[in-house]
């Protein structure tokens, strides 16, 4: 059994399909790093979509498209029964970021690409993904 993660994942327009395929590769690290099984997987552009359980077997299918607002992504997360230990954000970075991360859970921003901005909130970690 691993750590209860959950991974809000950027579907918004800014994520054309090089961004999109470099965030599901992450998203199988972030599966087998932390050990789980299943990882509870949130679309978000401009809102959250369902939580989805995603495994190591499975093909990752997202909905999405529009702007972007991934604050709703990581609420939604924070919601979630289980309440993960872990919230992933997989990004281009071109959103708005919370004031502060949520309280009594993990939060880390990865950003894809070399444009998008780290965020810089408190309680928040964050690592870039180069492109190159």
């Amino acid at each position: 059994m691993g750590v209860p993660v959950a991974v809000v994942f950027d579907t918004s327009a800014s994520m054309h399909q090089r961004l999109l395929d470099a965030a599901a590769a992450e998203l199988r690290g972030v599966l087998k790093a932390t050990r789980s099984r299943t990882i509870s997987v949130i679309a978000c552009d401009a809102g959250a979509h369902t939580a989805r359980a995603f495994g190591q077997s499975e093909t990752i299918r997202l909905t999405g498209g529009g702007g972007t607002d991934l604050r709703d992504g990581i609420v939604a997360a924070t919601e979630l029964s289980p309440k993960p230990n872990l919230i992933v954000v997989l990004t281009d970075g071109e959103t708005p970021w919370p004031e502060r991360a949520p309280e009594c859970i993990s939060v880390v921003a990865v950003i894809i690409g070399d444009k998008g901005i780290l965020p810089t909130v408190p309680g928040m970690s964050a690592l870039r993904v180069s492109m190159s």
